[in-house]
């Protein structure tokens, strides 16, 4: 029986090389290209934007601008890690640049606040919002330096072993004993 058990271990892991040379770095050795392309991507909508926002005597320029700092936020880690074709992290990364960035732009667009009449309280949450997404968007960019090891590829485990050994799944054997199994997936960010 425990070679059964020890034989479908075995069967699932595939043995590693005995002696494999590192892999070469796919990324020059330069510049990090996806750091510099999603960090300009939302410095110069923030620029632009502040710029357009410092126009006080308009709320329209007001909200033109903040809607484009929130548009770069939005885009920069798609960018950066777009760039470096890690499609995974630009998607997890850039989608909640874009949900935070989305949620600013409308909360600003119904609560009005760039209007005169409005009152700070009612800014609040464009207040809250906009820095969240331009923080998760700094975070998103700066990830992208993490993007340059894609060699490993996901991977599928199948585990059998006796519940006696799992102290957590001991309650759930009957009295006699038993087996616990699960299947694992591991996948790099």
């Amino acid at each position: 029986m425990w070679a059964s058990i020890l034989a479908l271990v075995l069967a699932m892991e595939p043995p590693a090389p005995a002696a494999e040379a590192p892999p070469d770095d796919p990324a020059p050795a330069g510049a990090p290209v996806g750091l510099i392309a999603g960090a300009a991507t939302a410095i110069v909508p923030l620029i632009v934007g502040g710029a357009l926002m410092a126009e006080d005597q308009s709320p329209r320029l007001e909200a033109a601008g903040f809607i484009v700092m929130a548009s770069g936020f939005a885009l920069a880690p798609w960018v950066a890690h777009g760039v470096q074709g890690a499609w995974r992290r630009a998607a997890i990364y850039g989608g909640i640049s874009l949900a935070l960035s989305a949620a600013a732009v409308v909360e600003m667009e119904e609560s009005h606040a760039f209007e005169r009449r409005i009152g700070n309280k009612q800014r609040i949450p464009t207040k809250i919002l906009l820095p969240l997404a331009m923080g998760s968007s700094v975070l998103g960019v700066v990830m992208s330096l993490f993007d340059r090891d894609h060699a490993e590829p996901p991977r599928l485990s199948l585990w059998l072993a006796p519940a006696a050994w799992l102290a957590p799944a001991a309650w759930l054997a009957p009295a006699g004993g038993g087996f616990a199994t699960g299947i694992g997936w591991s996948t790099p960010l």
